[in-house]
């Protein structure tokens, strides 16, 4: 629980970019990068999500996408009877089928 003299920082904007080409009737090409990163009293932290991939739609709603995924999680803890933290990253190939309706 926070409390009310705590203070609470952002390390910036937060939210994300990315791009998508539709290619005729079936492919699908996109990107995308998103960040979040905060600092809440003895706590901190940021989190990467990026990916580069493609989709194709095999049937109306069944499609198959392969992409590069990259993601990063650190954080940090520095309170006076416990410092420590967690870094955790994991990037390589994803591989998905998709339902849609």
């Amino acid at each position: 629980m926070t409390r009310a003299n705590e203070k609470r920082r952002s390390a910036g904007p937060s939210g994300n970019r990315g791009g998508t080409r539709y290619h005729p009737q079936r492919w699908l090409v996109s990107t995308r990068v998103d960040w979040f990163g905060a600092s809440i009293g003895d706590y901190s932290g940021d989190l990467w999500n990026a990916n580069a991939g493609v989709t194709f739609q095999a049937w109306r709603n069944v499609g198959f996408s392969l992409s590069y995924q990259f993601f990063k999680l650190n954080v940090e803890v520095d309170k006076s009877d416990w410092h420590g933290g967690a870094d955790l990253t994991y990037h390589g190939p994803y591989v998905a089928a998709n339902i849609n309706w």
